[in-house]
């Protein structure tokens, strides 16, 4: 017989190496090293990782936190957040650890065009490495994943983030999402203030609501001129004025235009909470009117049923009855101001260490005198 001994197996199937987790994807493998396009596997990297994101944002706020899921996905993947040549995280002006994608607007710009400049510029230590390339790809990634009329507000913008030809990705990152979020607050809460003024709605909380919004902006030098207002709006000084939700906001867009032209805006401190915060905020007021009021001029429902509920199985309306917090018990406390001197009462009061005059304009105790209007 050609075989005189049955062959010997082996007690177990013998196995592959696996590969580490972090190298699942092409971008992961040697992220430190730099890619050649001329390979295969370098363009099918270079073509993967610079394609536009799966949708394409119009800057509208309802639409960034899907464009930050997808834009650190896409980060994660393609390796620009690991290794030593990572380009998504840098320090702060005072040493703070900054992730530009989630924690964008905690970083001036002259702090982050500085550290960029290690791999971007002649003679920077990571020149021309993996790090140079990263840069490009995320540039290429970002100009591909918006609208056109969102990407033509961004070419207006390019001195903010184009040196020397070169396009310094980190910094339209951070542009795209706070200019995200600054004007859909300005549109969303212009909507809902439409909504109510549509409804015949008081409008008392209106213009709490802005400041509170207002204050709330990624930009710490934005957000102490708007804190500076607010308390000459609290005091009625008359150099700032009785003011409406629309003055307000025409005053508040010139002064962030103003700020955003002269690349003053985007730097904020480490306790301002992100304006999408704000958004977040509001669109749970909305939710709580259409739950709580019904337009008027809608005659169907509006009558009532023998149980007390209205026809069509339609809920009671009910009132709003949303906790006020500081903000009652700042009405409760300032009340005094709306109430009026007695016939023969003096018409100059101190309160702490402030003098109030009761103004028969404005039928308030202020600081200025009835007659400097």
């Amino acid at each position: 017989m050609l075989f005189s001994r049955p062959l010997k197996r082996s007690s177990a199937p013998q196995s592959l190496p696996l590969l580490p987790l972090s190298a699942l994807t092409p971008g992961k493998v040697g992220a430190e090293a730099v890619i050649d396009y001329s390979t295969k596997h370098g363009s099918s990297v270079y073509k993967e990782y610079k394609a536009a994101l799966p949708t394409v944002w119009d800057l509208k706020g309802k639409g960034l936190v899907v464009f930050i899921q997808e834009f650190l996905t896409r980060a994660q993947d393609a390796g620009w957040t690991k290794s030593t040549m990572q380009v998504t995280k840098f320090n702060n002006a005072d040493g703070t650890p900054i992730d530009l994608i989630t924690e964008y607007g905690k970083i001036d710009v002259d702090t982050l065009k500085a550290q960029c400049d290690v791999f971007l510029l002649p003679g920077g230590a990571n020149f021309q490495t993996r790090a140079t390339q990263n840069n490009k790809l995320m540039a290429e990634c970002l100009l591909s994943s918006v609208t056109a009329s969102a990407k033509q507000a961004l070419i207006a913008d390019r001195g903010q983030y184009t040196f020397d030809g070169t396009i310094y990705a980190p910094m339209p990152a951070v542009m795209l999402e706070v200019k995200g979020n600054i004007d859909d607050f300005f549109n969303t809460f212009d909507k809902w203030h439409t909504q109510l003024i549509g409804r015949g709605e008081d409008l008392d909380d209106a213009l709490d609501c802005l400041w509170d919004g207002l204050k709330a902006a990624p930009c710490e030098k934005f957000s102490k001129w708007i804190q500076d207002k607010y308390d000459l709006h609290i005091e009625d000084d008359p150099t700032w004025g009785p003011i409406t939700v629309e003055e307000l906001t025409k005053r508040v867009k010139a002064k962030y235009n103003l700020m955003v032209t002269n690349k003053e805006y985007g730097s904020a401190s480490k306790e301002q909470a992100e304006i999408i915060a704000l958004r977040a905020q509001i669109d749970a007021l909305k939710g709580d009117l259409k739950l709580s009021v019904a337009p008027k001029g809608n005659s169907k429902g509006d009558k009532k049923d023998k149980k007390g509920g209205e026809k069509g199985g339609k809920e009671k309306k009910t009132k709003n009855t949303k906790a006020k917090g500081d903000k009652q018990r700042q009405k409760q406390e300032e009340s005094w101001k709306k109430t009026p001197p007695k016939d023969g009462e003096p018409t100059t009061k101190t309160v702490g260490d402030h003098t109030f005059n009761w103004c028969v304009h404005h039928m308030a105790w202020v600081w200025h005198k009835s007659k400097k209007l």
